[in-house]
């Protein structure tokens, strides 16, 4: 019975069997993280997909599993700020802290579009200092985030360097087969006008060849009121 003890005890103590717990702001970011990590990762989503990413409730469970996080991904360019930066106060955890290991701002592998050339104030709407953060719209940024998270991983668990590295690659050439058939279906689409309620979908335009010509809020943040919305003598009858 002794025996089992302890053996029971050294293979529950053994580093190597610990998964890195991995905390990522949006949906987004923990499909790639789950892709890239596989078994030897534990991924937790902060934001619910029912919730706007710019505000989400500080609640007392997201600062939990912050203290327990190895690594946070965040999209950055003050997406997550109105929210984010007092969870990680509350949750003392250095590993997670900006400038250490643990904290992985996937925007810093990735070109912002719509960086604010002139001052900006709040009358302008919610506009972003570094740039439009809605990227992972765009299905080219997440090979490069799955890129980034590999050799993170590597880093933080060089046990598995390996297999962070082989997942994403993995991974990055079943995107990019699939971007290929996207961007085969969207060819006839190219150059259509199209219009969109925020402006969250600028990188997938782009990339698409799709012509943005108008969005539903009045300023970026503000909801229209029902004159902005209303339809026009000029519009068609549905």
């Amino acid at each position: 019975m002794k025996r089992l003890l302890l053996i029971a005890a050294v293979l529950f103590a053994l580093p190597a069997l610990a998964k890195v717990r991995i905390a990522a702001t949006v949906g987004d970011l923990g499909a790639i993280a789950r892709a890239v990590g596989g078994d030897a990762v534990d991924v937790e989503v902060l934001a619910r997909p029912t919730q706007d990413p710019h505000f989400v409730d500080a609640k007392p469970s997201l600062v939990l599993s912050l203290s327990r996080a190895d690594l946070l991904m965040l999209i950055g360019l003050d997406l997550e700020v109105g929210w984010l930066p007092v969870m990680l106060t509350a949750s003392r955890n250095a590993k997670v802290q900006p400038g250490n290991p643990g904290f992985l701002d996937c925007s810093t592998v990735v070109a912002p579009k719509e960086v604010p050339l002139q001052k900006i104030d709040r009358s302008m709407g919610d506009i972003h200092p570094g740039g439009n953060p809605h990227y992972t719209v765009d299905p080219n940024s997440a090979l490069k985030i799955a890129a980034a998270l590999a050799e993170r991983l590597a880093e933080l668990d060089g046990d598995h360097a390996a297999l962070y590295r082989a997942n994403a690659q993995k991974f990055t050439q079943e995107l990019t087969a699939r971007i290929a058939g996207w961007d085969k279906a969207l060819a006839p689409y190219r150059g259509r006008p199209v219009a969109t309620y925020h402006k969250s979908w600028i990188y997938f335009a782009d990339w698409a060849g799709l012509e943005m010509v108008a969005f539903v809020e009045p300023k970026p943040g503000i909801p229209p009121n029902p004159a902005h919305v209303a339809p026009t003598e000029a519009s068609p009858a549905t």
